[in-house]
């Protein structure tokens, strides 16, 4: 493990590595609404316990919904729900056993594909809660969205599944390309990305969606909100004891560096992938290496893609001003860009 190297340094500085990124910080103006929504809604199934109650108001992972470009105020409430049943899935999940988990998200997968089918009573509550999740978001998707979210959706609990059986694997640290290629599922950003479509009103064919370009710019997004998340979710978990399912870790082990030189190497890959994400999206706009599909397809795919961009900086908003990671000092580690490993 690489714990020793860990205890040699008391902080880390993480760079601004979107210092130079063209999507810059919005707020939707529906959010605060949709959010107290949302959070009632929830409140309605009585999912947590106290203490799970108090790692929920402090994640807020509605506050994602904040840089989203949805105009419509039912859809964003929605998006807030899918943020919510995020969180649930993921709280019942991170401490059950292998079987319970694959349980529980073979529920989740049950309820997503047949949200008409009414849930037991003695189903599992996920069951319950993906369900009028879906009932009232699928009706903003077009046919394609709704069957790519539906997709998504069972391969991000199957990534699930895998991460707990890891978990179970006295204490395996994995590769860092083992790592990145579960954690690109695990990190439920591709169910996110459907919702994008739905905010911007898209019906993009199947065929052109599974263009080997979007789908790059689909797999560079996700690997800089993961890679970044990472990085600021490492202190929480180091604390915990549990940060060996973390990308710093897995450098730190393979490349027997410090956390220091373990981030600083995950910023420079980091930065590598946003380069390629430009590169991509000009030539997605210039038709360079891509095709002209018409004006409307187009106008479409462009405004997708900016999505992706305005994403990756939604993330990192989300983590400095939520109290997931850093609880009340989100804003001065922005500041400073320094994270204490001992307070």
């Amino acid at each position: 493990m690489a714990s020793t190297a860990t205890l040699k340094a008391s902080c880390y500085l993480i760079p601004d590595v979107l210092r130079e990124w063209p999507y810059k910080r919005m707020i939707n103006p529906y959010y605060r609404a949709a959010q107290e929504q949302s959070v009632k809604w929830l409140e309605g199934f009585r999912p947590f316990s106290p203490e799970a109650q108090i790692a929920f108001d402090k994640c807020d992972f509605s506050m994602l919904s904040k840089t989203s470009f949805c105009n419509n105020p039912d859809l964003l409430r929605s998006y807030c729900d899918l943020m919510n049943t995020f969180f649930v899935l993921d709280e019942y999940t991170d401490v059950t056993s292998v079987e319970d988990t694959q349980l529980l998200c073979e529920v989740s997968i049950d309820a997503i594909f047949n949200p008409d089918r009414p849930r037991a009573d003695s189903d599992p509550l996920i069951g319950k809660i993906a369900r009028q999740f879906w009932q009232g978001a699928m009706v903003h998707a077009s046919h394609t969205t709704r069957e790519r979210f539906m997709l998504s959706w069972k391969s991000y609990v199957d990534s699930i599944i895998i991460q707990a059986s890891r978990r179970n694997n006295s204490r395996y640290i994995c590769t860092f390309d083992e790592y990145m290629a579960a954690r690109r599922d695990n990190i439920g950003s591709y169910p996110c990305f459907a919702f994008l479509e739905m905010s911007l009103n898209l019906d993009i064919p199947h065929e052109i969606m599974e263009h080997p370009t979007i789908v790059q710019l689909q797999k560079d997004t996700t690997d800089m909100i993961l890679l970044f998340n990472d990085i600021a979710s490492y202190k929480k978990e180091f604390l915990a004891d549990d940060a060996d399912y973390n990308a710093v870790t897995v450098v730190m082990h393979h490349h027997n560096v410090n956390v220091q030189d373990a981030v600083n190497w995950i910023c420079d890959i980091h930065q590598e992938i946003a380069n390629n994400f430009l590169k991509l999206r000009d030539e997605v706009k210039m038709k360079v290496n891509f095709p002209d599909f018409g004006e409307e397809i187009n106008h479409q795919i462009e405004a997708y893609v900016d999505g992706l961009g305005n994403w990756v900086r939604g993330n990192e908003e989300w983590v400095f001003d939520s109290e997931r990671y850093f609880g009340n000092r989100g804003w001065k580690i922005k500041e400073t860009r320094t994270v204490s490993l001992t307070e």
